[in-house]
């Protein structure tokens, strides 16, 4: 099985975000600024929850 990398590091780090800027976002965290490790390059994540995936598969509906 293939590492997860979102619940291996990722949710930790938008939990953390969630703890220095909870005005802004979901309590599980909804964005983050992540520095490249070893870089000086940050990019922003966003995250819009599970249900955002759910959707009807019924084709003509």
């Amino acid at each position: 099985m293939l590492p997860n990398q979102y619940d291996d590091y990722f949710a930790a780090l938008f939990a953390e975000n969630y703890k220095v800027h909870p005005e802004f976002q979901r309590s599980g965290g909804d964005w983050l600024n992540w520095s490249i490790p070893g870089t000086e390059y940050h990019i922003p994540l966003f995250q819009s929850g599970f249900e955002a995936d759910l959707y009807d598969q019924n084709p003509g509906h």
